[in-house]
């Protein structure tokens, strides 16, 4: 099993290790409350585990049940109040994982679209980068209750986003899971129509293109 089609070019293949760091920095970027990242990772493992299933993908199959796996054993121990956390070396390597499930499986789409929590909230940040200066950052904070407390100016995030009042940490984190179901939900859909769509002639149009950039 190799993780790029036969035959392709030198920009496919260099594409490859730009995607992995770019998908393990985005799991890497949505952070900081507990049970956030590796339950985002069970979500998107579970959404691509049952997508491979669906497109009879068996061999990723193998990959992604395993991080799922580890990630619910992990999530246990992780969740609120966490008793263990995975730093960088966790949830660099969920990203990563996707990425590999992705390239291997031949399920870019739907990986994508599971990222899409993780997408938006870099967006979000890339956005406060370039219209604010450092000195105007400002930490979340917490209230006299234990509640999340979004500041007044400080760079924008999903988390924050969702931080309109303020937000015990457990129910901010609820929220969040929740978009990735969302999302993850969308994935297993798109699974289950995308045998249907490789009929329209507009995909297939779109596909040779596709396999155009495969060979550059």
């Amino acid at each position: 099993m190799w993780a790029a089609p036969p035959n392709v070019g030198i920009v496919y293949l260099i594409s490859m290790p730009i995607a992995l760091s770019i998908g393990s920095n985005l799991t890497n970027m949505l952070a900081g409350l507990n049970g956030i990242e590796s339950g985002l990772g069970v979500i998107s493992m579970t959404s691509l585990t049952i997508a491979c299933i669906i497109l009879s993908k068996y061999d990723v199959t193998i990959i992604s049940m395993s991080m799922l796996g580890a990630l619910l054993a992990f999530l246990y121990f992780n969740r609120y109040p966490a008793k263990i956390f995975p730093g960088d070396t966790g949830t660099l390597i969920i990203g990563a994982a996707i990425v590999c499930i992705a390239f291997l499986g031949r399920v870019k789409l739907i990986a994508l679209i599971v990222l899409m929590p993780n997408i938006i909230d870099a967006a979000l940040k890339f956005y406060s980068a370039g219209v604010m200066n450092r000195s105007q950052q400002k930490p979340t904070q917490l209230n006299e209750d234990g509640k999340l407390v979004r500041p007044d100016a400080g760079f924008k995030s999903l988390i924050r986003l969702i931080l309109r009042r303020p937000i015990a940490e457990k129910d901010a984190v609820k929220i969040i899971w929740g978009i990735g179901i969302v999302f993850g939900i969308l994935g297993i859909v798109v699974a289950l129509i995308m045998p249907g769509m490789l009929e329209s002639k507009t995909l297939m149009n779109f596909l040779q293109i596709k396999e155009m950039f495969y060979h550059i």
